[in-house]
């Protein structure tokens, strides 16, 4: 997690989503972000929060944290909006954290956890999204920069990813879930897609599975974006 002074009060999602069945006419789409920067009209301050975000009907129904009726509020210290510090900077100490989305197999609702903490945030109603009522197709890492005018802002650490991991913000021991829970780690044989905008603000290495216990499935990304003039 990096602190980034973004340009124009961007807002930056490091997001985990998920994706129901693609021949449904309704497009149910869950985003779990996290590390923000955002707007003003968001938080109020360009500190690094804790962000959720969901959205369904092709974008028409949805909303940030709780601002609207739908993530219900589980743990009374931890909750949507709440400031994460310290964060990591280039050079410094790097700091992490484990987030953790699953549906429940026995309420269908979606629960969002602090795995790392053991902490149960909150969950998302199953009735919200009926195209995910047994699981999802798709899932997803990574981030996304929205500006409102024509710079991008700064993603990450404001650097490109390279061989040194402190230099650029990562995913590490990545994992999903198949029924009852059971945690696979994605392999060869799994349809992987790598994306990343033409602009070339911003870049991706994917170093897929190290073979590292700690660092499992692991990719870096990041760049300085205000400077490309995108």
């Amino acid at each position: 997690m990096f602190r980034n002074n973004g340009c124009h009060n961007p807002l930056l999602l490091t997001f985990i989503f998920f994706y129901g069945p693609q021949t449904q006419p309704i497009n149910n789409k869950l985003t779990y972000t996290k590390m923000s920067q955002v707007s003003p009209s968001i938080s109020g301050d360009n500190l690094t929060r804790l962000y959720t975000y969901w959205t369904v009907n092709n974008g028409n129904i949805g909303c940030f944290n709780l601002l609207c009726a739908g993530f219900v509020q589980v743990d009374q210290t931890v909750y949507p909006g709440i400031r994460l510090a310290p964060v990591s900077i280039v050079g410094g100490k790097t700091y992490e954290t484990k987030f953790t989305i699953y549906q429940d197999p026995h309420s269908q609702n979606w629960w969002f956890t602090l795995s790392d903490k053991n902490i149960t945030v909150g969950y998302w109603p199953k009735e919200i999204f009926t195209n995910l009522r047994n699981g999802a197709d798709e899932v997803g890492w990574g981030e996304t920069a929205m500006s409102g005018n024509t710079l991008s802002p700064p993603v990450g650490s404001g650097r490109y990813p390279d061989e040194n991991i402190s230099h650029a913000a990562y995913f590490r021991s990545l994992h999903y879930m198949r029924a009852w829970l059971k945690e696979l780690t994605p392999t060869p044989t799994d349809p992987v897609r790598e994306y990343i905008g033409p602009s070339g603000c911003y870049g991706i290495q994917n170093d897929k599975d190290t073979g590292s216990a700690y660092w499992g499935c692991r990719f870096t990304y990041g760049g300085p974006g205000c400077d490309c003039g995108h």
